[in-house]
């Protein structure tokens, strides 16, 4: 059984793979037009699109959004963008995670109760949590490597970069 949290606390989170991305138009040559693709659920088209490309991982959170990190099409500056999606209201909020002239690798994904993990650069690793409701909070902490939403008080997800303990694993998802 599932219990709603307050507004401060985490959603409890779960990988799903009823999500899949439809490519509409990928990156033009000039690179003025970035890709775009329509978001599917259960093969049948929500009718919301989001500029990425590829669909990394799709995450369903407790109260019916979901969680996607996904990917785009420059080869030099790849950004991992990190979505979250309302089935009726669309995008609530992005943001892009991206080093300059760095691309990177999605690895190390772990989906906890109330939490997600990974890699994207290097060996660092990020912690990602969503509230039901928009809560205030400080910039992220690791913000040189953010874009879109680094610079809002008021949001729904929250990033930041994380150290493992000695085994490799992060015990700690409470308030981010």
């Amino acid at each position: 059984m599932v219990i709603m949290g307050s507004s401060l606390t985490n959603l409890a989170m779960r990988r799903v793979d009823t999500l899949s991305l439809s490519l509409i138009h990928g990156t033009s040559d000039d690179g003025q037009e970035a890709c775009e693709s329509y978001i599917y659920l259960n093969q049948v088209n929500t009718g919301i699109i989001v500029p990425v490309c590829w669909l990394e991982v799709a995450v369903l959170l407790e109260d019916g959004r979901y969680l996607l990190l996904a990917t785009d099409e420059n080869p030099f500056e790849q950004t991992l963008e990190i979505l979250l999606i309302d089935l009726q209201e669309g995008v609530q909020e992005r943001v892009g995670l991206f080093l300059i002239y760095h691309d990177g690798l999605l690895k190390n994904v772990c989906v906890y109760d109330s939490c997600l993990a990974f890699s994207y650069f290097n060996t660092e690793i990020w912690r990602l949590s969503v509230s039901q409701k928009k809560r205030c909070s400080f910039p992220f902490r690791g913000w040189l490597a953010m874009g879109g939403a680094a610079f809002r008080f008021h949001r729904y997800l929250h990033i930041m970069q994380v150290s493992r303990d000695s085994r490799g694993d992060i015990h700690d998802c409470g308030n981010v």
